[in-house]
């Protein structure tokens, strides 16, 4: 009788498996994520995961029971039924157990990564116009940032600085972080780098690092940069000629709010110039 009991036994979990490898189960109904880009996404992906495997286990479990139950009825007694009995019993148990503790496994995960917790305020990053002037031959980039650090420092403002300035080495777009940009007056200029690079700012960079507005057409800082954040083809030989003459160097126009903000047009790289510094 043990012998036909451990013959079923063998089967019906045989059978079992065979069904759950080859069933094409109802897609559930939060889906299965396309692509895991952030932690919430491996939280969700992971409770289905954990979904399915707490069914399972329970079917398992059930199935379990049931065989030790026959082989209790059929082995009449027998110690050698009764103790298989039992440990199909045990099996069982755990099936459950740790059914449970799957099923609670994702929760200790959010927990862990912080899903549950208030969100991070965004990153806010200052912009200013420097009050100052300068040709076109700032020292290249390091230059630039340092003329931006000097303002910064001389207004109390504290933080890393560096200018909106395009060479044909680097992008001005690639000097940045990405942020909520705002003037140092707190007027919001862009909210995100994207935004700073779609044509258009909120508002003009018109304001020092003192917190004065600058007016009047005068307010054409350096940038040898696009729109887009790239460099232009002119950029006062990479910021390191104060010749006269053109090709020079693309300048922005701080009172305007439109793609001129950083593309205004060419200035000579003899005249004197602002400079936009954004912080780091």
């Amino acid at each position: 009788m043990n012998t036909f009991v451990d013959i079923l036994v063998t089967r019906l979990l045989t059978n079992f498996f065979v069904q759950v490898a080859y069933a094409q189960p109802a897609t559930p109904t939060t889906g299965i994520p396309t692509g895991i880009t952030t932690a919430q996404g491996f939280v969700n992906l992971l409770g289905i995961v954990t979904d399915w495997i707490f069914v399972l286990l329970l079917i398992v479990a059930v199935i379990f029971f049931i065989l030790a139950g026959l082989q209790f009825i059929a082995g009449g007694g027998n110690a050698t039924a009764i103790s298989g009995a039992r440990t199909k019993i045990l099996y069982g148990v755990i099936g459950i157990v740790v059914a449970l503790l799957a099923r609670g496994f994702p929760f200790v995960v959010e927990n862990i990564i912080g899903q549950n917790s208030a969100p991070l305020p965004p990153v806010v990053k200052r912009v200013f116009v420097t009050s100052t002037l300068q040709n076109g031959n700032l020292g290249g980039l390091a230059g630039g940032d340092s003329i931006c650090a000097a303002r910064a420092s001389a207004a109390g403002l504290g933080g890393s600085w560096r200018a909106w300035l395009s060479t044909s080495a680097v992008n001005a777009r690639d000097r940045i972080p990405d942020a909520i940009y705002e003037r140092v007056d707190g007027a919001r200029i862009a909210d995100d780098k994207a935004d700073l690079l779609d044509g258009s700012i909120a508002n003009p960079i018109n304001v020092d690092e003192n917190g004065n507005t600058l007016g009047g057409p005068s307010v054409l800082p350096w940038t040898g940069t696009r729109a887009d954040g790239t460099v232009s083809t002119q950029h006062c030989s990479g910021w390191t000629s104060a010749a006269f003459g053109i090709p020079g160097g693309i300048v922005g126009r701080g009172i305007n709010n439109n793609s001129w903000w950083t593309d205004f047009g060419p200035a000579t790289c003899s005249g004197s110039r602002q400079l936009y510094c954004f912080e780091q």
